[in-house]
């Protein structure tokens, strides 16, 4: 399964007024963040999908995922994602 097999709610994305700030994410950033608006809709368990999607070892997924989720460049990407993996994180379920 490549990145453009993800469901078509990966590609959407609220319009943002701060344009200027979305460049500074990677490729892989932008695709972590539109792995998580709706990564439930993939089958198979989540690290598998993963690995199958985005290439990268789950153990560095979620290592970069955590260091993401607190750039304010995430936060203009995608704000309801982020804050949703902010609170998921401030809980303890990571």
């Amino acid at each position: 399964m490549r990145l453009l097999d993800l469901p078509k709610c990966a590609a959407l994305r609220l319009p943002t007024d701060t344009l200027f700030a979305i460049p500074m994410l990677t490729s892989t950033d932008r695709q972590i963040i539109d792995f998580e608006r709706c990564w439930w809709l993939l089958p198979g368990p989540k690290d598998r999908t993963i690995s199958d999607v985005l290439g990268l070892d789950p153990a560095a997924y979620y290592a970069r995922l955590r260091t993401l989720i607190d750039l304010t460049e995430a936060d203009h990407y995608d704000p309801l994602t982020v804050r949703r993996l902010r609170k998921w994180v401030g809980s303890g379920a990571v």
